[in-house]
This record gives structure tokens, C-alpha cells and sequence, in this order.
């Protein structure tokens, strides 16, 4: 059993398995173990196994949140929540001639802002 190999004038090289140079198993040592048929087997099953777990998991979990959703739409638990903070102030911004600048200018605004609303529902 022989090898041929290219040699360093590019003349092609015939070398016998005992030979130096040969490939060997000796020399190369096994193949590696990522490359292995049965490693690939075992990997794949894994793979496989773990994709069906997860698979499972995720079946049961979107189950779980229909159930819960349709719960809540029959006992009318749903409610739409309500803005109770109204209105943003950001600092430095000037709100009815007031600078908000710390909480207490930050209540004036508000104050004034609120005021306001009230004397146009009034109107209406």
C-alpha cells in the first residue's frame, strides 16, 4: 500500500506505508473526534431530543396564555388603565411662565395647568 505525493521539484513521489513521510496513524493519530460517525449520530440525537423539549415547552406555554387571556376576557378582568399623571413636565422646559427647575416649580406648572383645564370645562 502506497501513497503518492507531490515532491519538492513537483515530481509526483510514490512513498510506502512504512516509509517516512507516509501518511500514517501513528503519525496523524486518529481521526478527530467532531468528525467521528458515531460522534455525529450522538450529536444529532441530542439535537433532535432538545428541539422536542423545547418544542413541548413552548406548546404548553402558549396554552397556558390563551387560557388565561380567555379567563380574563370572560370575567371581564381586562380594564383599560387610566394616564393618572397627565401631562409630562421635563426640567429646564418654561410652562405658563414658570421654569421647572425642582418638585415645588413642578407643582406650580401643574397648579396652572390643572386651573386651566377646569376653566375650560367650565366654559363648555
Amino acid at each position: 500500500f502506497f501513497f503518492c505525493q507531490q515532491g519538492a521539484r513537483g515530481a509526483a513521489e510514490l512513498r510506502f506505508q512504512g516509509e517516512a513521510g507516509a501518511r500514517s496513524k501513528e503519525r496523524d493519530g486518529d481521526m478527530s473526534k467532531k468528525n467521528k460517525l458515531s460522534t455525529r449520530r450522538s450529536q444529532h440525537a441530542f439535537n433532535a431530543e432538545r428541539e422536542k423539549k423545547l418544542a413541548e415547552e413552548r406548546r404548553k406555554k402558549s396554552e397556558k396564555r390563551e387560557k388565561t387571556a380567555q379567563r380574563k376576557r370572560l370575567s371581564g378582568v381586562i380594564v383599560k388603565r387610566k394616564n393618572k399623571r397627565g401631562i409630562k413636565l421635563k426640567k429646564n422646559a418654561v410652562v405658563k411662565g414658570v421654569k421647572i427647575k425642582n418638585a415645588a416649580s413642578k407643582a406650580k406648572a401643574r397648579r396652572l395647568l390643572m386651573a386651566e383645564a377646569a376653566l375650560k370645562m367650565q366654559l363648555d
